[in-house]
């Protein structure tokens, strides 16, 4: 099949494995047996029967495709009105180290934004109830990360995965993958980021468009990030965290895991610390992770990009003097610890709300200050 017909084709596909109980594995097997998606969906059921798959599998695809004979048109024009592509495994921008995975590769991957097959890529992730210390890390090893040339995956989860995106927006390109379908993304908040993600590096998932999130899209979601990735890096994790189910992900994948280390006391620190025990690479910085990981560069060579390991990005060191009104509240937050704006306001009795949340938001602009997910504010 020619690009273009493997690109129509797609949607033939994306159906059958919309029809419930035809994933990854399954969805494989009908190939070996099929030429397309179109003679899967087309296929009576004696011809289904050859695939070996049982017959109540193949009952269920054809109840699904009798409720919904159009599915493959209908799916091929919300997905053009959503400007949302489809990409199956047999494409050529399918992410080859994404094949490695095998059976569990999903076959079909939803996705807006620019998908590179061979560009190397570092997951970073960790909690939603991240702490100012892994807010900054995220942030920092981002940035650094990013700036070389190397895409940064994460889950756009808030937290941890949120700022590890922002980072890496910054200075070079990012991937997010979803646990839910593109056009249902929640919170609404979220789509801003994802936008510019889609700008600059890709928003993906394997779930149909208007597949809502549950408690088992995210593990799947998680194999995903891991399998994308060439290593994982956990930057603060509780034990029971979903990023520690990322990092099971990456060791049955073979993937190199990386852990940052925290206060022994912190909660948050306690997985990154279990997973550093039991072998994962204790990382403080970019370079760490350089040492470790060993790139196969295709679309990007880390010797052509401009970071210097040795003094890796810092946003501060162009900035200009502060005055006035910024220098005052900038000097009232704090480097390590977040300060919500009402703590903030009963230190500024001289300052209007207005003044204070301008003063902010032009703080924030200028790269000197970042808010969390919650709504206070740290020095960047």
């Amino acid at each position: 099949m020619s690009p273009e017909e493997i690109k129509i084709d797609n949607f033939f596909l994306a159906s059958v494995c919309l029809s419930g109980r035809i994933g990854c594995k399954r969805s494989k097997q009908l190939l070996k047996y099929f030429s397309d998606g179109a003679s899967i969906w087309k296929a009576d059921r004696d011809q289904l029967l050859i695939s070996q798959l049982s017959e109540q599998i193949i009952d269920s695809l054809i109840h699904f495709r009798n409720q919904y004979p159009d599915c493959p048109e209908q799916l091929a024009e919300f997905c053009r009105r959503e400007k949302i592509k489809l990409c199956s495994i047999r494409d050529e921008n399918y992410p080859e180290i994404l094949k490695e995975i095998e059976e569990s590769a999903p076959t079909i991957l939803y996705y807006r934004g620019e998908l590179k097959p061979r560009e190397p890529r570092i997951a970073i992730v960790g909690t939603r109830q991240a702490t100012s210390y892994g807010i900054k890390t995220a942030l920092k090893m981002a940035r650094e990360i990013a700036a070389s040339g190397i895409t940064v995956v994460s889950g756009a989860a808030t937290g941890i995965d949120t700022f590890a995106h922002k980072g890496a927006l910054e200075t070079g390109r990012t991937v997010a993958v979803l646990g839910e379908g593109l056009a249902v993304v929640q919170p609404k908040e979220k789509q801003k980021l994802l936008d510019r993600i889609s700008e600059n590096g890709a928003v993906i998932s394997e779930l149909g468009p208007r597949i809502t999130a549950k408690k088992g899209t995210f593990p799947q979601r998680n194999r995903i990030i891991a399998g994308l990735s060439d290593g994982v890096v956990v930057v603060e994790a509780g034990e029971r965290s979903g990023a520690i189910s990322t990092a099971g992900y990456a060791g049955d994948y073979g993937k190199i895991l990386f852990a940052v280390p925290g206060n022994i006391d912190r909660e948050k620190s306690r997985g990154c610390h279990v997973l550093i025990r039991d072998g994962a690479i204790l990382t403080r910085n970019f370079r760490d992770i350089l040492e470790d990981c060993k790139f196969n560069f295709v679309d990007n060579k880390i010797e052509e990009n401009k970071i210097n390991v040795e003094n890796p990005v810092d946003k501060k060191i162009n900035l200009p003097e502060l005055e006035g009104n910024e220098k005052i509240i900038f000097d009232l937050i704090p480097s390590e610890i977040a300060i919500s704006v009402d703590d903030l306001a009963a230190n500024l009795e001289e300052f209007s709300m207005s003044e204070i949340n301008s003063t902010l938001t032009s703080l924030e602009a200028k790269g000197y200050i970042i808010m969390d997910d919650f709504g206070n504010y740290i020095h960047n």
